[in-house]
């Protein structure tokens, strides 16, 4: 049986918001985390040094799929939003065409990278309460 302290997650969007909630609640748990960024590199390094501090194994890093496709294993958890298939909210037009980009993407990646054994998914949360979402208000 697979314990978390046996998993490694890789975390996109891992420096802010909800992907840096569950890079630290993946860390809680044991698993030894990536926190992925693109343009936030600080807020990925801080909060990779606040995992370390509390005792868990993290790092910052911009790519990693080389090395999923050389061990021929890998798991891929993308947050998208169901912005991406229509709400009702308005003036979130641009948020649900990158969120309905993420959908798309994870089915174009599930395929590309399934054949090296490597999964890709999404989660598709409703609307939650975080400083990003109060500020679009």
């Amino acid at each position: 049986m697979t314990t978390w302290c046996d998993q490694v997650a890789l975390v996109t969007g891992g420096a802010r918001g909800i992907g840096r909630a569950t890079a630290r609640l993946l860390a809680q748990r044991g698993a030894a985390v990536c926190v992925n960024y693109a343009a936030h590199a600080d807020a990925a390094e801080g909060l990779a040094a606040e995992i370390m501090a509390a005792g868990g194994r993290a790092i910052a890093a911009m790519a990693v799929i080389g090395g999923m496709r050389a061990r021929r294993y890998g798991r891929i958890v993308n947050i998208s939003s169901v912005a991406a298939i229509g709400t009702a909210l308005p003036g979130n037009a641009f948020y649900a065409a990158s969120k309905a980009e993420v959908a798309i993407l994870t089915k174009r990646f599930a395929m590309e990278l399934g054949p090296h054994n490597i999964t890709v998914n999404a989660v598709a949360p409703g609307f939650i309460r975080s400083k990003a979402s109060l500020q679009r208000l």
